[in-house]
C-alpha cells in the first residue's frame, strides 16, 4: 500500500481540512486515493466550533474523514510506547511528557524519525486502548 502523506502548515481544524480537500482536488487523477483521512488534533475541536469553524462540515464538503489525536499528535506518541498504551495527558503537557520518555524528540517529526523509533506493533498495542487509531488502522488494512 502506498501513502501519499502531507503535512497541514497550521491553522484552526476547519483551515487544515480545507487544505487537504484542496490538495487533494489538485491532485485528482495522477493517482488513486483509496482513503481520504485528515488527522486533527482533538483539543481543538471544541474551541474552533465555538468559533464556527466545523471541521466536519468542511470535511463533508470534500468527502474527508477525521481521525482524531487524542488530545493531539504528543499525546499519541507518548501512547506508543510500550507501558503508556493507556496513558491520557492534557494538551498543554503532552509534549514535556512525551520529551520524558523521548528526549530526542523533534517538532514536527519526519517519517524518518518516527520509522526509526516506533513499529506496527507499537501502534498496534496503542489502538488496543485508542478507538480512533483502531479505526485509522481498519482504514488503512493494517
Amino acid at each position: 500500500m502506498r501513502l501519499d502523506v502531507k503535512a497541514a502548515r497550521g491553522g484552526d481544524t476547519a483551515t487544515v481540512v480545507e487544505e487537504a480537500g484542496r490538495y487533494l482536488a489538485r491532485s485528482a487523477g495522477r493517482r488513486e486515493v483509496g482513503a481520504r483521512l485528515v488527522l486533527l488534533d482533538r483539543d481543538r475541536v471544541r474551541e474552533d466550533r465555538r468559533a464556527g469553524r466545523d471541521a466536519q462540515v468542511v470535511a463533508s464538503k470534500w468527502n474527508l474523514q477525521l481521525i482524531y489525536q487524542d488530545p493531539k499528535l504528543e499525546g499519541l506518541l507518548l501512547r506508543l510506547h510500550k507501558g503508556s498504551e493507556r496513558r491520557r495527558v492534557a494538551a498543554s503537557t503532552a509534549e514535556t511528557e512525551l520529551r520524558r520518555v523521548w528526549p530526542e524528540y523533534r517538532k514536527p517529526p519526519g517519517v524518518e524519525q518516527l520509522s526509526q523509533r516506533f513499529t506496527l506493533a507499537d501502534v498496534r498495542r496503542a489502538a488496543l486502548y485508542d478507538e480512533e487509531l483502531q479505526r485509522l488502522l481498519t482504514v488503512l488494512g493494517l
